[in-house]
């Protein structure tokens, strides 16, 4: 069965939410192939939403590893999307606060995957000091700060953020990914959020060693 089944004409967020947890599923099950046809399938049904957080969960799903040069020219109108979003962001609850740290933190992604690694760095700085405290969100946003600031040469800066990543990770996945779906709701982090955060760690020290 495929993996994307649902309406092309739901562009909405509640379309896209059931579908985060299928990307970091097939990569850390090694369905690298699947993995792939499966971003694309979410290419063709939501990549031209207009719904901020609709185009932050499907950056999540579809940046999750690093992307060609066709894959990134069809995620830049989600990346201007995000962009305006958080440019005109109001932040009056706790609600506002998680939401709009998601969508700083896939717009970092993306910005990463772009090689714009100063804004994507500008951007992890800004959440990690946001009022949401999401422990998996802001786990990925050290490592994406790792990436950063290695690739822009600032390589004593990017072990100490890898590590504090490294650090949020062994704990908030004690058990690897034996026992993942015990873990966590969405304050301490969804189990498919931490699978996330393990891949990204494993791409940053893949490219930056193990410290």
């Amino acid at each position: 069965a495929r993996a994307v089944q649902v309406d092309k004409s739901d562009l909405t967020d509640e379309a896209t939410r059931g579908l985060l947890c299928v990307a970091p599923t097939l990569v850390a099950a090694g369905d690298i192939d699947g993995y792939h046809r499966f971003v694309w399938e979410t290419i063709d049904h939501f990549g031209q939403t207009q719904n901020p957080i609709a185009a932050e969960q499907v950056v999540k799903i579809c940046a999750l590893l690093p992307c060609d040069e066709s894959l990134l020219d069809a995620l830049e109108p989600l990346g201007d999307i995000l962009r305006q979003s958080v440019d005109n962001v109001r932040i009056w609850s706790t609600w506002d606060a998680y939401l709009h740290a998601w969508r700083v933190w896939a717009l970092a992604l993306l910005e990463y995957r772009l090689g714009n690694y100063e804004d994507a760095a500008s951007s992890s700085r800004e959440n990690l000091m946001s009022r949401d405290s999401t422990p998996s969100r802001a786990a990925m946003d050290h490592i994406i700060l790792a990436m950063s600031l290695y690739q822009a040469g600032s390589v004593e800066e990017s072990l100490d953020q890898l590590q504090s990543g490294k650090n949020m990770i062994a704990t908030g996945l004690p058990y690897g990914l034996s026992r993942v779906v015990e873990v966590g709701s969405n304050t301490e982090g969804f189990w498919w959020d931490w699978v996330a955060a393990r891949i990204l760690l494993l791409e940053a020290e893949s490219l930056m060693g193990n410290p």
